[in-house]
């Protein structure tokens, strides 16, 4: 057994590293890849353990993906969106409520679009209420 945490690193499409963000926990990772990702870069999280040491069919090699997540609560009724990096909605589901126990999900949209996940929910919207 490997004694030693895997360490991350966010890099861009082509796998550079961005702004030094490396030897990162993957809370801290993922805190990070979506400041970077809400300042308008294409980011990813990175595994930097060595690619031959990984197992191919580990679930724990699987790349988070980016979730906006809509959502309103007692104090607001208008949605707001909040990002997260998820292996699905589910998880995605399952952050917004370890940080907003209250929150009540209307929408979720995989993206890392705020903007775009909006879009979504109002044009499905539109067309379950018309239907």
């Amino acid at each position: 057994m490997n004694d030693t945490a895997t360490t991350y690193r966010i890099v861009d499409d082509n796998d550079n590293i961005i702004d030094d963000l490396c030897n990162l926990t993957e809370q801290q990772a993922e805190m990070l890849l979506c400041r970077v990702i809400n300042n308008g870069h294409d980011a990813y999280i990175q595994d930097e353990e060595p690619f031959e040491q990984s197992t191919p069919n580990d679930p724990s090699n699987d790349a988070l993906l980016p979730y906006v997540v809509l959502y309103t609560s007692d104090d607001f009724n208008v949605p707001e969106g909040a990002l997260f990096m998820a292996e699905d909605s589910d998880h995605a589901e399952d952050q917004m409520y370890d940080e907003t126990p209250d929150a009540v999900i209307t929408w979720i949209v995989q993206t890392n679009d705020i903007n775009h996940a909006f879009d979504v929910y109002h044009q499905e919207s539109s067309l379950e209420e018309a239907g």
